[in-house]
């Protein structure tokens, strides 16, 4: 297995506060595995073969806060590559492990997924911090895949997408000391 991981952090003081960007990404060039010695070492980075499960090329995100007094405004966009859904194999028709008819990509793709969240922040009672969060706010469907329909994940994959659309979260924390 071989691959970049990246977390970056850039800080820029403003006039009337801060801004803050963070990149945090994970690049997945080669997972070379075989089943069994006499099998053929084949690459499986960007499919769903291997070992655990799918295995995209790249999962990260981009993330801004600007702070300024009281009140923290973020955005984050949200990305994960599509893979091959099936193995690397030496067989000519590339190993897709479905019928055309079972699949909604042609060309045995599960489809890149990007989304966007936003937030505010509120910190001007004393000891008291008050957020609220809107994640995917595009309520952009999880990518269709054939290999999680045949569970009970209903043609996403839970261990990269989410079947939830647009949700909020709402966070209340008080420090008593």
């Amino acid at each position: 297995m071989s691959g970049v991981d990246v977390d970056a952090r850039w800080n820029l003081p403003l006039p009337n506060g801060r801004l803050v960007t963070v990149f945090n990404g994970t690049y997945l060039a080669h997972y070379k595995y075989a089943l069994a010695v006499t099998d053929p070492v084949l690459d499986q980075a960007g499919t769903f073969g291997g070992p655990s499960d799918a295995l995209p090329h790249f999962r990260g995100f981009l993330s801004s806060t600007y702070a300024t007094g009281p009140w923290s405004f973020n955005g984050r966009v949200n990305y994960t590559s599509g893979w091959y859904n099936g193995s690397n194999t030496s067989v000519p028709t590339g190993g897709c492990f479905f019928s055309p008819n079972q699949l909604t990509d042609q060309n045995c793709r599960v489809k890149p997924w990007t989304t966007v969240d936003l937030g505010v922040v509120f910190t001007g009672i004393k000891n008291l911090t008050l957020g609220l969060e809107v994640r995917n706010i595009q309520a952009k469907e999880a990518p269709f895949d054939a290999n999680s329909e045949q569970t009970t994940q209903n043609g996403y994959n839970a261990q990269f997408h989410n079947a939830l659309g647009r949700y909020y979260t709402a966070s209340f924390t008080y420090k008593f000391w």
